[in-house]
């Protein structure tokens, strides 16, 4: 889900005008107060839990003391000196930049596939933004947002392998370079409407490193979830405790669709009065497959009939020192574009995060996933292959914060499968299973 996110604790806030791990977050997120990581799954930046009152989007001024008693001390209305008019009240005005909010942030890591896959890149299979082995760098980013009192803007940029990785539309040269672009109205105290390209609300991961239980993000993350849309979403505070988001997008991943039909979807988010729990629900249906014949270009309507269906369940708990997070998701295609047939797959990942002192975590997950089509994992119609594809992985973290702002992590993952879906070798050969080491730093400014 950790993004495809994102996609740990999101707090659901109305402004939904920064990334998670800015704001911290909107979906998206609630880093401890204490060292900085997540408190939580770490859903996607938009699945947090909602807010129990709105922040405000300015800041308001204390009001001026009185002048008379200024002092702390009552007025003595017996003095002698004659009687001084009281300067008038000045009123700070807020500054049109005091709305403006800048982050930078670098995520590099190092990684060691004990199979030692010859193929570069995406040597390691279904991995997000470690598909490489050796040095790397996952990303390096800039946040730039505007928190109006009734409307906002909000721009994530991205340099690094991260980029290439699933965020840019082939139609729109540079695209995979801007990870979010929208703007946001609200024209109620519990009603914001964010329009343009954003982050999925969909998923317990998302895709900055240090809001997840992990380094590495899972594979219910990379293979089964979206991780951006393009188009409408509108945030509705129902309650103090729960919150709806509305979406209507052109689909998964994408920014120019491929068909005229267009993606709907909700979700619906509650937490308990402590924050201790919380769970989410939603949905997103639509068609993916294209609508335009590649052999003589006219449009295919009935293309548009073949919804793609999504059912995703986040729950966290956040108690004391420990975090967890569940995640489950249902995906249905009833005409999967690249084999004209229909496909379904379906997933559960579990992670934790313990908090052993200040500066040092534990982290843990595994997930369980079945491709029942052999559409994800790269065996559809293969002979080498039969039946469903079963994937498994287990993953153990040791999460170091020696520095404000600075994150280290130390990584061992085993991925294994049922069929020969991992790369091995010189010659590029398959085997049911990769182990990985991987140590990341990410440094960050907010």
């Amino acid at each position: 889900m950790y993004n495809r996110s994102v996609r740990l604790t999101r707090a659901l806030s109305l402004g939904s005008l920064g990334v998670a791990m800015m704001l911290s977050a909107s979906v998206r997120a609630a880093e401890p107060t204490e060292p900085e990581t997540a408190s939580a799954s770490s859903p996607s930046a938009d699945t947090q839990p909602p807010e129990t009152d709105p922040p405000s989007d300015t800041a308001t001024a204390p009001a001026a003391p009185d002048s008379a008693t200024a002092s702390g001390e009552a007025a003595d209305t017996d003095a002698e000196s004659p009687d001084v008019p009281a300067p008038e009240e000045e009123k700070a005005e807020a500054k049109w930049h005091d709305a403006l909010s800048f982050g930078v942030f670098a995520d590099a890591y190092y990684s060691a596939n004990f199979l030692l896959p010859a193929s570069q890149p995406f040597a390691n299979f279904g991995r997000a933004y470690d598909q490489e082995n050796g040095f790397g760098l996952a990303w390096a980013g800039l946040e730039a947002a505007y928190s109006g009192e009734k409307a906002g803007a909000t721009l994530s940029l991205r340099l690094g392998q991260g980029p290439s990785q699933g965020w840019g539309d082939a139609n729109v040269p540079g695209s995979q370079f801007v990870k979010q672009a929208f703007v946001t109205w609200k024209p109620h105290e519990r009603v914001a409407i964010d329009f343009g390209r954003f982050d999925t609300v969909f998923g317990a991961e998302v895709a900055e490193s240090w809001l997840n239980h992990n380094y590495t993000r899972g594979m219910l993350y990379n293979l089964m979830q979206p991780f951006w849309h393009t188009g409408l979403k509108v945030t509705i505070q129902a309650h103090d405790l729960v919150a709806i988001k509305l979406l209507a997008v052109n689909g998964w991943n994408t920014i120019v669709d491929n068909n005229i039909g267009k993606s709907f979807g909700f979700q619906v988010a509650a937490k308990t009065r402590n924050e201790i729990f919380a769970a989410y629900v939603g949905y997103l249906g639509g068609p993916e497959r294209p609508d335009k014949d590649p052999n003589n270009g006219e449009r295919v309507l009935s293309a548009n009939k073949y919804w793609r269906h999504l059912i995703d369940v986040v729950m966290t708990v956040n108690w004391k020192r420990l975090s967890l997070a569940l995640n489950g998701d249902y995906i249905y295609d009833s005409n999967l574009p690249r084999y004209g047939a229909s496909a379904a797959w379906y997933g559960v990942m579990a992670s934790a995060s313990v908090r052993l002192v200040d500066w040092f975590y534990i982290g843990a997950r595994g997930e369980f996933l079945v491709d029942a089509d052999r559409a994800l994992s790269g065996a559809a119609g293969s002979a080498m292959h039969t039946g469903q594809t079963i994937i498994g992985t287990g993953t153990g973290t040791l999460d170091f914060h020696p520095a404000e702002k600075l994150t280290i992590r130390v990584e061992g993952r085993y991925d294994g499968s049922n069929n020969d879906i991992f790369l091995k070798g010189a010659a590029p050969q398959f085997t049911k299973h990769q182990a990985t080491v991987t140590v990341g730093l990410a440094v960050r400014s907010f």
